[in-house]
C-alpha cells in the first residue's frame, strides 16, 4: 500500500510541475505577443498623433485619462474626452528632456517612426507617453508633464 501512496504523490507532484511550467510558458507567450502588437499600435497611434486626428487618439486612449508630474509626485490629474482632446496639442508641444537641445513629443515621434518597447506587466512607455495591454489590445493611458 505505501508503494501506491508514493507512487500516487510523485505522479500528482509531477502533475502540478508540469501544470506549473504550462503557465509560465502561457506567460511568456502573452508577454511576447504583446511586445510583438505594440509595433502595430504604435504605427497607427504614430500616424494619428502626427496628423492631429484626435478623434482617432481618442479612440486609442483610456478614460478618465491620467496626467502626472514628471516625478511621479502628487496625484494625478484625471481628464475625461472633451478635456483630453483640448490639452492634446500640448502634450505633443512639451520638451521631452532627454537631450541637451529642446526636442518635443511631436518631434520625437517624428523621429522614432518605429519603436521596440520594453513591456513590464503589459505595460510601456514612449518618452512622456504611457501605454497598456488591456484585453489585448493597447491603449494611451497617461502622459507626463511638467508641473
Amino acid at each position: 500500500m505505501q508503494y501506491f501512496s508514493t507512487t500516487k504523490q510523485m505522479v500528482l507532484s509531477t502533475f502540478l510541475l508540469m501544470l506549473g511550467l504550462a503557465t509560465i510558458s502561457c506567460n511568456a507567450e502573452t508577454n511576447e505577443k504583446s511586445a510583438q502588437s505594440f509595433p502595430a499600435f504604435w504605427k497607427v497611434f504614430r500616424d494619428a498623433s502626427l496628423n492631429n486626428d484626435v478623434n482617432r487618439i481618442l479612440k486609442m486612449t483610456i478614460f478618465p485619462f491620467s496626467v502626472k508630474s514628471e516625478l511621479d509626485a502628487g496625484e494625478a490629474t484625471v481628464l475625461d474626452a472633451v478635456k483630453f482632446k483640448k490639452q492634446f496639442k500640448l502634450f505633443m508641444e512639451q520638451d521631452i528632456r532627454e537631450n541637451l537641445a529642446p526636442e518635443s513629443m511631436r518631434d520625437y515621434i517624428m523621429k522614432n517612426k518605429k519603436i521596440t518597447p520594453k513591456i513590464y506587466d503589459g505595460q510601456t512607455s514612449v518618452a512622456l507617453f504611457s501605454f497598456e495591454l488591456i484585453n489585448g489590445n493597447w491603449f494611451f493611458v497617461r502622459v507626463y508633464v511638467e508641473k
